[in-house]
């Protein structure tokens, strides 16, 4: 992967020309208070309708690498201020919020338990990042999980294509952080990851217990996805042969 050298105010200045279902992603590294954490967000200006959400233009998910579960965020990025309020989700429950200045390729800030008073000293470092114009592999966590395993997408954008696509999908298992299975879709008959407008949401558990969980494609009119199923005698994760429409 490459790292994110050139200053992210330039490149936030000018979110505002991504094509409207281009991925502009950032990836961080750091702490909140002294527990590590990974956090990544996407800029996604026209996602949210509710009007109590009129100025939201940012979606993410950030994890604490001693657990590697991820938690899902939303807020507002303020390109002039070079400030970021990133919200912590449980459902549609604020349990914790972020207050954050952008600084180069830094950020700081503090965390907030919703219901205290008491602040936690953020520190982050920006490592890699992700738009429709990059060609080099850059890893994007998603949402879902399963009780022992969280994914990692690799994105990256393949020649003639016009948007970024997941080439393959890290299955990490959460114990230790370490590898435990990747699938690969270079060889797949249609984009895959790319199909849902938050990046982080491409992957879609549908059976904790069984260990299923599928994977969005733009197979069809609308979009489909990957099956991944557990095979219980091979203690392996399997891709279906074909993709499967909506």
């Amino acid at each position: 992967m490459k790292t994110f050298t050139l200053s992210i105010a330039f490149f936030i200045s000018g979110w505002f020309t991504c094509q409207a279902n281009g991925y502009q992603c950032y990836n961080y590294t750091g702490t909140v208070g002294k527990a590590s954490i990974n956090l990544s967000y996407q800029i996604t200006p026209d996602y949210f309708g509710e009007a109590a959400k009129k100025n939201f233009n940012i979606n993410g998910v950030y994890s604490y690498t001693q657990y590697n579960t991820p938690i899902r965020l939303e807020g507002i990025l303020d390109a002039n201020q070079q400030t970021v309020t990133l919200y912590e989700m449980n459902k549609e429950q604020r349990t914790a919020t972020f207050i954050l200045s952008l600084q180069d390729q830094k950020i700081s800030g503090t965390w907030t338990k919703v219901g205290t008073t008491t602040s936690l000293p953020v520190h982050l470092q920006l490592t890699t990042s992700l738009n429709d114009t990059a060609t080099n592999a850059t890893e994007i966590p998603q949402f879902d999980s399963l009780p022992d395993y969280y994914f990692v997408g690799v994105y990256t954008k393949k020649v003639g294509a016009t948007q970024a696509e997941m080439t393959s999908l890290k299955i990490m298992r959460k114990r230790d952080h370490r590898l435990f299975q990747e699938i690969s879709f270079t060889d797949a008959t249609v984009p895959t990851g790319n199909l849902m407008t938050v990046i982080y949401d491409q992957i879609e558990v549908t059976s904790p217990k069984a260990k299923n969980f599928t994977v969005a494609n733009q197979y069809g009119r609308t979009g489909g996805y990957w099956n991944i199923v557990w095979n219980s005698k091979t203690q392996r994760f399997e891709k279906a042969v074909e993709p499967i429409g909506d």
